[in-house]
């Protein structure tokens, strides 16, 4: 369920971000609201995804090389593959484009671009886990470290050198800042996991209302950026308790744990629903009747994030009914055949979106 929540969280990023730049001026205090909101959800959104991620390998680390190719061969497949298709759209007809088509598309594939960062950088934390898991503790998480604690300066860095080449920031960066997170859920996840699930109440509640008063006065001190990788701990254990709390037969849990599993058609399709979005405010320019409807801006993010969302479940379920479509999401079986082992046992045939067996967090 949380992973579930933490994609739907991802798409409702996006969709604020583009109200935001996009949206009429009636519409500001909505967009203001929803922006202090969304930043709330920061130190939880991401790092709390590649927590699960990481928690998900844990069991295939120990496992020999040919019986994981999966996890490393479908990231990589749909990274260029999902990052050309949005490349392809700076052929298109209108808008301005600083750089060339090639120097765009090589630039995103190799700095990371666009937002399949997520699909670059999973392969990457994979290796690094696999590598490092006879290591001491400290020893592996070492490394780690500069990416977190100088998020901010190799996040800019890494935006100014993508601007050099492409018309997009790069968000290397922001590989370097999370790898942290997916490690610890690959090292540590399950121990993580029981120690959340068996706290007292008493000792719950101070953790949610610790996370929620730090990352309260960071917003009203404009200094959510300079408290990510510390609160970001805090956001991780407050988003397994709320999971973990939750009713598990509630319509919304079950909802969230059926997007949980099915998170890779979400994640790629959104980017294209967003950008069609962005243009069609763009063309539509300023219009009376939408200024004249602010409760529409109160619900937009919400309706649009349910929609994306929904439809992006649709197409999903539409390439697997035709075998001609599932190499949108799914690459030639002989890449991702697990090499022949001796009692390999029964493996179960649905994936999750870093593709390995799908389970429920």
């Amino acid at each position: 369920m949380a992973r579930g929540a933490c994609v739907m969280l991802v798409v409702l990023h996006h969709v604020i971000r583009q109200m935001v730049d996009q949206a009429p001026e009636s519409w500001q205090m909505a967009g203001a609201a929803w922006t202090v909101l969304d930043d709330f959800l920061t130190p939880i959104r991401i790092p709390l995804f590649f927590f699960i991620s990481g928690l998900l390998v844990q069991r295939s680390l120990s496992r020999p090389w040919g019986e994981t190719r999966k996890r490393w061969v479908v990231p990589v497949y749909l990274y260029v593959l999902w990052s050309t298709l949005l490349t392809l759209r700076l052929l298109l007809p209108w808008g301005d484009h600083e750089h060339s088509f090639l120097s765009n598309f090589f630039g995103n594939l190799v700095l990371a671009g666009s937002g399949y960062w997520y699909l670059y950088a999973l392969p990457l934390y994979y290796l690094y886990s696999r590598v490092t898991r006879r290591w001491p503790w400290w020893l592996a998480l070492l490394p780690l470290l500069p990416g977190l604690a100088f998020r901010d300066q190799f996040t800019e860095w890494m935006q100014s050198a993508g601007y050099e080449v492409m018309d997009s920031a790069s968000l290397l960066g922001s590989i370097l800042a999370n790898a942290a997170f997916y490690w610890i859920g690959a090292r540590y996840g399950a121990i993580v996991m029981e120690a959340l699930r068996n706290l007292r109440w008493l000792v719950s509640t101070s953790l949610v209302l610790g996370y929620t008063a730090v990352q309260s006065i960071a917003i009203a001190a404009g200094s959510v950026d300079a408290v990510v990788p510390v609160v970001s701990l805090l956001g991780i254990g407050v988003g397994i308790l709320v999971a973990s709390r939750a009713s598990s037969d509630a319509l919304p849990s079950r909802g969230l744990r059926y997007v949980g599993e099915r998170t890779l058609p979400v994640y790629v399709l959104q980017f294209f629903f967003v950008s069609v979005l962005s243009l069609a405010w763009s063309r539509m320019g300023s219009m009376p009747i939408i200024d004249q409807m602010p409760l529409l801006a109160w619900l937009y993010p919400v309706l649009v994030t349910t929609a994306i969302v929904l439809v992006s479940l649709g197409v999903y379920r539409v390439a697997n009914l035709f075998s001609a479509l599932r190499w949108l999401f799914t690459p030639p079986e002989r890449w991702t055949r697990p090499a022949a082992t001796p009692d390999v046992g029964v493996r179960p045939s649905a994936t999750d979106s870093d593709g390995g067996p799908r389970r429920s967090v």
